[in-house]
């Protein structure tokens, strides 16, 4: 996974994923929420819902086919692809986080060019409102964005709004030439 202190990693393998067993799993009751005995045997073909840390070391064993969540379905993927700025990501706080953990288990590749593409499009539009709504309220924007995109746009905003500062406060005043004795 990521860094062990990251609360953002922390929190995103703790997103539910659906698995389904490939073999029947000895002692692994406890997975099953309509199950009371933790000695029960999952049987193959068995399908749970698990957070992220477990379902990706089910699938490093082998031992599970991991169902991505809704979010990286080929249909959400497809409209992201069409327009990633209509889509709302507000529902999937760390859509990037696990879109880079599947993306290392996808063989081929499709999950990895669709956040790069969405990344590339999504990114070119919050730096864009980062650096022009100083004066307007950007709650309507910022209520779509998951959270590396909340926080890419508060960084760019903040920084837009240091820099309209200082060139506010730091140019000088009278616009003439200084001679070097006085820098």
């Amino acid at each position: 996974m990521a860094d062990y202190y990251d609360i953002d990693a922390i929190l995103a393998s703790e997103d539910a994923m659906t698995v389904q067993f490939k073999h029947d799993v000895v002692h692994m009751g406890h997975l099953n929420p309509g199950c009371d005995d933790p000695q029960v045997d999952m049987k193959e073909g068995a399908k749970v819902e698990v957070p992220f840390w477990i379902a990706a070391a089910l699938h490093s064993e082998d031992a599970a086919a991991i169902f991505p969540p809704r979010c990286f379905a080929p249909k959400f993927r497809d409209n992201m692809e069409a327009n990633a700025n209509t889509v709302t990501l507000d529902k999937f706080p760390y859509y990037y986080e696990i879109g880079m953990h599947l993306a290392q288990m996808d063989p081929e590749g499709g999950v990895r060019a669709s956040l790069k593409k969405v990344f590339a499009e999504r990114c070119h539009e919050i730096f864009d409102h980062s650096n022009h709504m100083r004066h307007v309220n950007v709650d309507s924007f910022t209520r779509k964005l998951c959270m590396k995109e909340r926080q890419l746009f508060d960084r760019g905003y903040e920084h837009s709004k240091a820099f309209e500062s200082w060139k506010k406060n730091e140019a000088p005043a009278n616009k003439r030439k200084r001679k070097a004795s006085e820098l």
